[in-house]
């Protein structure tokens, strides 16, 4: 279970943008949302938000300066945001500060020069939100336009379920794994997504062993590029991948390994959030959906079919790269999709 305390700036845009039609921190918003459980606020009082359960933080901010002025509001928010970071470390919270004006390595300076217990944390504050972003929104470029309360509803029934529970875990897991970084690297993005290639790998070799789910799977398999493509997970129904967590949680190595229970969960809310978003809001850049893990399964002769197939269905990122691969570094087939995944 995770819940947060949002600096005000934070928990201001949050709540406006919940009740506004711009599509402006729309995606910080859906980000709180799924990460939380519950989120803490310095206003607004303790109640309920839609569904997500608030609390308001108690700690009088004013207080904590060296010098305070009860007169006025203090400009000093540098300061308010470390002390706010310490009272969640204190209260085994977890922290989000507004940084959109704001850079990161300064923040980390602040922290390290009035709080240097509250590093570590800061950091894994950092990234476990990055984390949310990388893998619940990479396939959804523009769902902020789909902030439906059709959604949201459905995010909230996701919540209320142990899929969350198997969620949150599994990311505070990742997030350990990935221990005293606070933002993603290329390299890390590689890593995890070979990661999540193999954790699919074995949820399927377990459904097979067990013969847990009726749909075909070697029917499934024996699709090639577009399973490739595509992941194998992602393909069945949202029905089925339900049925497949709730009788796959009997079996001891899903139980006992979180990284496999937030797979399976991550599969069940982007199929969740693919219903409820408007076609034009999912990515179709074939080059998106693909790792690097999975253009290392392909041969030469594949390679060259998915980047003809691709023609005038990759994203900008994906069509630049893609020019700037053949014309600047002259590649070719596996080496080219691989540059454009860089």
């Amino acid at each position: 279970m995770i819940n947060t305390v949002l600096e005000p700036a934070v928990a201001i845009n949050f709540f406006a943008s919940l009740k506004t039609d711009s599509p402006f921190f729309k995606r910080d918003v859906l980000n709180i949302i799924l990460l939380n459980k519950e989120i803490h606020t310095l206003f607004g009082g303790s109640g309920n938000f839609k569904f997500l359960p608030i609390k308001q933080v108690d700690i009088d901010i004013i207080s904590t300066f060296e010098n305070p002025d009860y007169q006025w509001v203090p400009g000093d928010l540098n300061t308010s945001r470390v002390n706010l970071l310490k009272y969640s470390f204190d209260n085994d919270l977890w922290f989000t500060p507004y940084l959109h004006e704001y850079n990161i390595e300064d923040y980390l300076i602040d922290v390290s020069n009035t709080h240097p217990d509250c590093l570590n944390h800061a950091k894994k504050s950092l990234l476990i939100n990055n984390l949310v972003d990388f893998y619940c929104f990479f396939e959804f470029p523009d769902i902020e336009n789909s902030l439906s309360d059709e959604l949201l509803s459905e995010i909230g029934n996701f919540k209320e379920s142990n899929f969350y529970e198997a969620f949150a875990d599994g990311l505070i897991k990742i997030s350990e794994n990935l221990d005293g970084h606070y933002h993603l690297t290329d390299e890390n993005i590689r890593f995890l997504r070979k990661s999540l290639t193999k954790l699919e790998g074995r949820i399927v070799e377990i459904t097979k062993q067990e013969n847990l789910v009726k749909v075909d799977i070697d029917a499934l398999l024996g699709d090639g590029l577009s399973i490739l493509s595509s992941g194998i997970l992602p393909g069945l129904p949202l029905g089925t991948l339900k049925e497949l967590f709730e009788k796959i949680s009997n079996i001891r190595e899903f139980k006992e390994t979180p990284e496999l229970r937030f797979c399976l969960a991550l599969s069940i809310l982007k199929k969740t959030i693919a219903s409820n978003v408007e076609d034009s809001d999912i990515s179709t850049c074939p080059i998106c959906k693909i790792s690097i893990a999975e253009i290392e399964q392909l041969n030469e002769e594949q390679c060259h079919e998915l980047l003809h197939n691709s023609v005038g269905e990759k994203c900008i990122k994906h069509s630049v790269s893609y020019l700037d691969g053949r014309k600047k570094h002259r590649l070719i087939g596996k080496g080219l999709l691989k540059f454009m995944k860089q």
